[in-house]
């Protein structure tokens, strides 16, 4: 079977906001690919249209498409400038937990993205379930 050449939705990270009530979703790698929807299934489908018409734009104009991210495109090595302060602040909290600095920012990064990921899951699946159940018993979404 032919591979197909078109960028795919699934094949980006794409970031996902909740904001009034809708969901907004951007593919950060291609800067103005992006979408709304009451719901994530809505808002996906329109991502769908809008990185096909995004990506016809681009080549209209003789732009290049920029190749999805992938895991080897991440090292795992971040530098950060902070404060003198900030630094300071780190530093003792990673001393009262003994912990290295290193450690604990990392502790802290991966609560931070996780504890929004979690929240964000579990309201869509929310949101999907009640769907279905409402689908089950004859009701309109």
């Amino acid at each position: 079977m032919a591979k197909s050449t078109e960028p795919r939705v699934e094949d980006y990270i794409v970031e996902v906001i909740r904001e009034n009530g809708d969901y907004l979703l951007t593919i950060p790698t291609l800067p103005g690919c992006n979408a709304q929807g009451s719901t994530l299934e809505e808002a996906f489908e329109d991502l769908d249209v809008s990185l096909l018409e995004w990506t016809e734009e681009m080549i209209g104009r003789g732009h290049p498409i920029p190749k999805p991210d992938t895991p080897e495109d991440f090292a795992g090595t971040v530098v950060v400038r902070m404060p003198p302060r900030l630094h300071a602040r780190l530093f003792s909290e990673a001393q009262r937990q003994g912990v290295s600095m290193n450690q604990l920012a990392v502790s802290m990064l991966a609560e931070s993205l996780g504890g929004m990921g979690v929240l964000q899951r579990a309201e869509e699946r929310l949101e999907i379930l009640a769907r279905e159940v409402r689908a089950a018993y004859g009701e309109r979404p």
